[in-house]
C-alpha cells in the first residue's frame, strides 16, 4: 500500500551496482554474469508482485500456507 521503501530499492539495485563497479575495475566476466543475475532476480520479483496484485487472487503464505493479504512479501498465488 505504501510502495517500495529506500531499503528495498537499494537492496535490489545495490548488488547490481557493486557488480558493475567491480567489473569496471577488474574486467572479470564473472561480475557481468553476477550483474545480470541480480537484475533478473529483481525483475522477476517485481513482475510477480505486480501480477499478483493485478489479478487479486487468493494469496497464501509460502511458509505456512495460510491465507494472507495480497501484495505482502512471501505471499504466493496460482498466478
Amino acid at each position: 500500500a505504501s510502495g517500495r521503501t529506500a531499503i528495498q530499492v537499494f537492496s535490489n539495485g545495490g548488488i547490481a551496482a557493486i557488480c558493475a563497479l567491480l567489473y569496471s575495475f577488474m574486467k572479470n566476466e564473472s561480475y557481468q554474469l553476477a550483474f545480470l543475475i541480480s537484475v533478473s532476480i529483481s525483475l522477476a520479483d517485481t513482475i510477480s508482485s505486480d501480477l499478483g496484485t493485478y489479478f487479486r487472487q487468493s494469496t497464501y503464505d509460502i511458509r505456512t500456507l495460510k491465507r494472507t493479504s495480497v501484495g505482502l512479501s512471501g505471499g504466493i498465488s496460482f498466478v
